[in-house]
């Protein structure tokens, strides 16, 4: 981890990525041109006072999250009127651009079973300790590493609930990777997260999204009140497809929890087939 806790101990590379909440850079440490770091800088004087808040609130939360599929924090600090967050670096990207790069071509499954249960585990280990993701999507899942795993990063706009039993009542989110209850203005827990997290699963097995649509009344129309896309049995499983659907399913309560999903048996047929290839390679 780095020790650097000032602008001045880091040198800023290419620019990484922006959006609402500021822009993020490459950087390593003076000291050490070795280790890569990614740099968040929000601009608190252009920021409203409730994206001001967010960015100190994810600095906070980022400080308290250890988990192998979470963006690991390194430092925060102020520089003039800017808060900057020093994260790990994921060298391959995001999802959303692995996704495009496809270019039709389909993923093999043992590769979305792979992502999908790391998001998952990620998940269930906020869930946990009541904290709402409430803004994931394909550019909010890192790659790095040789394997290429993948970790959950921007926590921007996460939710930490008082207690087990509370819900959130916030609208807020990425309109295509929002839940129908978010958008029918009713209280919402955890089981946003899944149904979000299934249409970035779903995306992954037919790189299209589930509700799209020009305009945003059209979006919410089908995201509220239309029917579920076909699952795409023609190119995965029968557990993967059922597993996906009951994620996207409009009444929360009928929605599997992050720890259901890791039970499920496509996941231990996963592992076994992992056993099995390790296994071949030695012999």
């Amino acid at each position: 981890m780095a020790s650097a806790t000032s602008p001045s101990d880091f040198v800023i590379g290419k620019l990484l990525g922006e959006g609402a909440f500021g822009k993020v850079f490459l950087c390593h440490e003076k000291t050490d041109k070795s280790r890569k770091y990614a740099m968040k800088v929000i601009d608190l004087s252009k920021s409203p006072p409730e994206e001001r808040d967010a960015a100190v609130r994810e600095a906070k939360l980022l400080q308290q999250l250890k988990h192998e599929h979470i963006v690991a924090y390194v430092s925060s600090f102020k520089d003039r009127a800017s808060l900057c967050i020093v994260t790990e670096y994921c060298d391959s990207g995001d999802l959303s651009d692995v996704l495009e790069k496809q270019r039709g071509r389909a993923l093999p499954e043992d590769q979305i079973v792979n992502w999908f249960g790391q998001i998952c585990r990620a998940l269930k280990y906020l869930h946990i300790r009541n904290i709402l993701h409430r803004d994931i999507k394909t550019q909010n899942v890192f790659l790095t590493g040789p394997k290429k795993d993948a970790k959950l990063g921007d926590l921007g706009i996460a939710k930490v609930l008082d207690r087990r039993q509370s819900k959130a009542v916030t609208m807020c989110g990425t309109p295509s990777y929002m839940s129908p209850e978010i958008f029918q203005c009713k209280p919402y827990d955890t089981k946003s997260d899944i149904l979000v997290h299934g249409v970035v699963v779903y995306e992954m097995t037919t790189l299209e999204k589930p509700f799209d649509a020009m305009f945003m009344q059209q979006l919410i129309v089908q995201i509220v009140h239309g029917k579920l896309p076909p699952m795409p049995k023609d190119k995965y499983s029968k557990q993967l497809c059922s597993l996906l659907e009951k994620m996207l399913c409009k009444d929360p309560s009928t929605r599997p929890s992050a720890d259901d999903i890791l039970k499920n048996p496509l996941f231990i047929t996963f592992k076994q087939n992992k056993t099995r290839k390790h296994k071949t390679k030695i012999l």
